[in-house]
């Protein structure tokens, strides 16, 4: 749980994923041979506490592995050792963040070896993926009843519930900090404060600092520029591109030093609105589309044909357009 990061009694129990959780549930608790169940959805729709609600309460709950980062554990010795125990060894292995690449890797490291393994790969974003041996699940937004259940968990008064969950557009992370700012701020009329989903997102951002505190000015800065892109290369071996991608922005709009926007960079995935390790990308999709727009409102006007010709490489050139 501590390594997840997640709390199970967050997680709300809906009628459409309720099959899912029992068919991963299934296969945990009959380990034979390898299997592959691969979950896809956006950010923030609550793959990753689907998957942990299913083997948190299967037969094989004990002999669980996570891993954050499945792009440097399939490059370490510990995939050698992970290959060598699962010959014998009963083993569930929740690969986060993981996409088709990786996945194909892992199913062709394990699949003709292990003997009692169940793979969970969990992304993002839909790709090829039927190239892969896998059952998918695809994770879909939440209904607006199971987003005011989770108001209700913050102590939200019901008649405030159904407004903040049209604000949501499905997503569980998106009510969860919603429902954690409100309970927060207990002496605020967030009905008042927060006209728009889009004043509630600039406080969620720049927490604990506040959006008109310096620091909360440099997070939502930093985040705005990072949403020009769907996804930003980091951790892998296009990290470079990725980093003078973000460094070129941020030198177009401000003059924040490297050590800043780290920083800021840092306190955003420590909030998780930044996640990912290959790739980072912004969590909830919603917040993503808001920041976006953010960034072309206020400096559109420094652009000039030029520079979006020259100023990105590779893939993200790809994912700027």
């Amino acid at each position: 749980e501590k390594s997840v990061g997640l709390l199970p009694s967050k997680f709300i129990d809906t009628e459409t994923r309720r099959p899912h959780i029992a068919a991963i549930k299934q296969l945990a608790n009959n380990l034979k041979g390898f299997r592959h169940v691969r979950i896809i959805g956006d950010p923030g729709s609550g793959k990753t506490h689907l998957a942990y609600e299913a083997v948190a309460n299967s037969l094989s709950k004990g002999l669980v592995l996570y891993t954050e980062s499945p792009d440097k554990m399939v490059e370490s010795t510990l995939m050698g050792r992970l290959i060598a125990t699962s010959k014998a060894g009963h083993i569930i292995l929740i690969a986060d963040d993981c996409d088709l690449q990786i996945a194909m890797r892992l199913e062709e490291k394990l699949k003709n070896v292990a003997k009692h393994f169940l793979l969970i790969t969990i992304f993002g974003e839909l790709g090829k993926d039927s190239m892969l041996d896998a059952q998918r699940v695809d994770v879909k937004p939440l209904e607006s009843e199971a987003l005011q259940d989770i108001f209700a968990g913050y102590e939200i008064p019901k008649e405030k519930q159904t407004w903040l969950a049209d604000l949501c557009q499905g997503s569980p992370r998106a009510a969860h900090a919603i429902g954690w700012l409100v309970s927060n701020n207990p002496d605020v009329d967030y009905a008042d404060h927060f006209p728009k989903l889009d004043n509630i997102w600039e406080s969620v951002v720049t927490s604990p600092d506040g959006p008109r505190s310096p620091d909360g000015k440099i997070k939502l800065t930093v985040a705005r520029c990072i949403a020009l892109f769907r996804k930003v290369a980091w951790g892998s071996i296009h990290g470079e591109s990725g980093r003078a991608a973000i460094d070129k922005v941020i030198a177009l709009v401000s003059k924040y030093d490297a050590t800043t926007v780290n920083d800021a960079i840092q306190s955003l995935y420590n909030g998780r609105i930044l996640q990912g390790s290959s790739t980072l990308f912004i969590t909830p999709k919603l917040l993503h589309i808001k920041l976006w727009c953010d960034w072309w409102d206020a400096f559109e006007y420094l652009v000039t044909d030029e520079w979006l010709k020259t100023a990105f490489e590779g893939n993200m050139q790809e994912w700027f357009n």
